[in-house]
């Protein structure tokens, strides 16, 4: 049981190639932070009354708290350091809820 649960670790551990992450302790709850780069194109998705979302090269969507009103063009694609989210809740139910660190059009 705890060899299957040491080697189950240690595939998570390695598996996490490319990201970086920390402990955070706020109001004496652990949260990680985890900082990705990404790297793929800015998308109007046209649900809840229409927002901008990112879809990485990789497929994956994410839906982005802050992205700034000059990046918010359909098509455009883009760069970014993004902390993942799982903490925050949104209406739009549609990718991983992100913060941008920074961004930049490629």
């Amino acid at each position: 049981m705890i060899r299957g649960l040491i080697v189950l670790l240690t595939l998570v551990i390695a598996s996490c190639g490319g990201v970086t992450s920390r402990e955070v302790a706020t109001d004496n709850v652990m949260i990680e932070e985890r900082h990705v780069e990404i790297v793929g194109t800015v998308k109007y998705i046209g649900l809840e009354g229409g927002f901008f979302g990112v879809i990485g090269d990789d497929g994956t969507r994410y839906d982005p708290i802050n992205l700034p009103a000059s990046f918010a063009v359909d098509g455009l694609r883009v760069k970014a350091q993004i902390q993942l989210r799982p903490d925050s809740v949104g209406f739009h139910m549609w990718g991983e809820m992100v913060e941008i660190i920074q961004i930049e059009g490629v």
